[in-house]
């Protein structure tokens, strides 16, 4: 579904039309928002070069922890072992050229690691709000209220959880009993690598060992990088039709 005009009237709409095809089935929905968990990175008082590498690892949540303590962690970033580094000698005297990068990424590198040296520590503050985020997992309704005590502590996520709050009044108008719908900010970062926002899943509550039924979110970024340059907001899903069986009760030779 493409529509520039009302993003979250895009994504109540794909949600329902996925819930709708699904019938009477039990079902167990959560739903995400990467979007939250970005605009909280975007938000930090800390190096555009230290907010692209922890956006670049928001679907890898333990990648994402690790480098979050290091740009905390003012010890974590020595950079004695580079003292004496200089491209036109070092290379020479103590070191040859294995493996794929070459000598200007290996130089890139150092001298990116050496600006990361001179970076202030993002605060214990702003690493106390990141976890909050991250432990949020409760129905919408009160994932709401816990997204919105954070705000005096990170004014920046003010924009993304006011959306995240229309598409709550969106989806209760269109009858969606939200005390059953779980929210989690971290739900898919480990298996919805390209949605870089709203995300939902619907699983099996007659068997719970099925992966889900149906899957969906936004894409907004993909369509800008398939697009080179021209790009359109753009939201949808998928519906398993064999796990739909399953969860009734059909075997696959049925």
């Amino acid at each position: 579904m493409f529509d520039r005009a009302d993003v979250v009237k895009s994504d109540t709409d794909a949600f329902c039309i996925i819930k709708k095809a699904l019938g009477d089935l039990p079902l167990r929905i959560v739903t995400g928002d990467i979007g939250i968990l970005m605009a909280a990175v975007s938000g930090l008082k800390t190096t555009d070069r230290r907010k692209k590498a922890l956006l670049r690892h928001i679907w890898r949540p333990k990648r994402f922890i690790t480098t979050l303590e290091n740009f905390t962690n003012d010890l974590s970033f020595s950079t004695e072992r580079f003292d004496g580094f200089d491209e036109e000698t070092s290379f020479g005297k103590h070191a040859k050229e294995i493996g794929l990068r070459s000598k200007s990424e290996i130089t890139k590198r150092i001298e990116n690691l050496l600006l990361d040296g001179k970076a202030a520590p993002i605060s214990t503050k702003e690493r106390g709000v990141i976890n909050s985020l991250l432990n949020i997992g409760d129905k919408c309704p009160q994932a709401l209220i816990q997204l919105k005590a954070l705000l005096p502590d990170m004014p920046a996520l003010k924009s993304a959880i006011e959306k995240f709050e229309r598409r709550l009044s969106a989806l209760d108008k269109a009858n969606v009993d939200l005390s059953v719908i779980d929210f989690e900010i971290s739900y898919g970062r480990t298996s919805m690598e390209y949605y870089d926002g709203f995300v939902f899943g619907f699983y099996s509550e007659n068997n719970i060992n099925l992966p889900p039924i149906a899957t969906g979110g936004r894409y907004d970024a993909l369509t800008k990088h398939i697009g080179k340059g021209r790009e359109i907001p753009a939201v949808g899903g998928v519906v398993r039709p064999d796990l739909i069986l399953q969860s009734k009760g059909f075997e696959d030779n049925d």
